[in-house]
């Protein structure tokens, strides 16, 4: 796989210097706030932040496919053992009561998990489906900025966690592209952890014209090591 002008310390450079624009963004729009409380914005600037951290988030994971790629090029990682899911019939939602609401709406903020591979286009979690739909508005307005101003504080850590990432998941997809071959045409699944060549939409509007090239290079060049992928666990991993 040929970087060209993308080599591994300039996409790092360029992943960190994104973030701190973003933590710039926060404290120059932030109002003032209680101390211990998360920096308050108006809407508008909250999902301007919001996007630049989802936009950040997926910088940092094209960065640990393309090491998770070097991890199974180099053979840093062995393979681990996985298995075909059984499939699970998906229950019809049920409508939740008021003391669940009251409850969703008091929990701890806290960030969504972060994942590597994208969610399917119309999958929508249980919780995130119902927590759009719960609690005191304001409670609910303290909470979205509790959970933006963690996402924002994780993307450092996320970039120091993102060798050991690429590492277990270079371990995992080994494993699993090696049971997706030996499994009948008919059962085996679709092995695409970025969802194809083309950066999410979401991820593209409001940004600027630079903003939305960086994210389109990230993406392309972590979906090109998700082929290299494939082409080396079809000789190591079979």
């Amino acid at each position: 796989m040929n970087l060209s002008e993308n080599t591994p310390s300039d996409l790092l450079a360029r992943i960190m210097t994104y973030i701190g624009a973003a933590f710039r963004f926060q404290s120059s729009w932030a109002l003032p706030a209680s101390a211990g409380e998360p920096p308050r914005l108006l809407a508008f600037e909250r999902r301007a932040l919001s996007r630049m951290v989802s936009r950040a988030e997926h910088m940092i994971r094209c960065w640990i496919i393309l090491l998770a790629f070097a991890h199974i090029r180099d053979d840093t990682a062995p393979t681990r053992q996985w298995t075909l899911p059984l499939s699970i019939q998906a229950g019809k939602r049920r409508p939740i009561s008021f003391a669940e609401r009251e409850i969703l709406a008091r929990r701890k903020p806290e960030p969504p998990a972060f994942r590597v591979s994208l969610p399917p286009i119309n999958e929508t979690s249980r919780w995130a489906f119902e927590r759009q739909r719960t609690g005191h508005p304001k409670r609910r307005s303290e909470q979205i900025e509790a959970a933006l101003d963690m996402r924002l504080k994780r993307l450092f850590t996320l970039l120091d966690e993102a060798d050991d990432r690429a590492r277990n998941i270079a371990s995992i997809w080994k494993g699993r592209i090696r049971s997706i071959r030996k499994a009948p045409p008919i059962r085996r699944p679709h092995f695409d952890p970025l969802r194809g060549a083309g950066a999410p939409g979401t991820l593209l509007e409001t940004a600027e014209e630079d903003e939305a090239r960086t994210v389109r290079q990230f993406h392309l060049i972590a979906h090109t090591a998700v082929q290299g992928v494939y082409a080396l666990c079809g000789r190591q991993c079979s």
